[in-house]
């Protein structure tokens, strides 16, 4: 059986849209685990290390309240994707481990200094 879904989705330089994304009944639940994943971990990426802007660390930095809710998610997002407890998960486990890593090593205040502006090579894609 096949579900459809309505997305709104942003385009670079156009207005948003809304789209329909069909999927088959029993991929819902693993792709919507894989879309909590992937935001939860950009999210942390970005609060720690900022989005590059011309040589300029930019959109840094969480407040505490912010950081302890994902730390939160992060612990929920842990437990159901560890590799005892669910198969085909261990790629998002470790990536939510190294998210924790960058959590529990310190997130700036947005008030702080700008962060190092040196590449991460962990995360770029070879």
């Amino acid at each position: 059986m096949i579900v459809g879904e309505k997305c709104k989705e942003t385009r670079y330089n156009q207005l948003p849209i809304w789209v329909t994304r069909y999927q088959l009944v029993e991929h819902v639940e693993r792709n919507q685990l894989l879309a909590a994943v992937e935001t939860l971990c950009n999210r942390v990426t970005r609060a720690k290390q900022g989005v590059n802007f011309f040589g300029k660390p930019i959109d840094y930095g969480a407040l505490p309240d912010d950081v302890a809710i994902m730390k939160t998610q992060l612990k929920s997002l842990m437990q159901r994707t560890h590799p005892d407890k669910a198969d085909g998960y261990s790629q998002e486990f470790k990536r939510l481990k190294d998210c924790m890593n960058m959590v529990r090593s310190g997130i700036p205040l947005p008030t702080d200094p700008a962060p190092n502006t040196a590449i991460n090579t962990d995360t770029l894609i070879r």
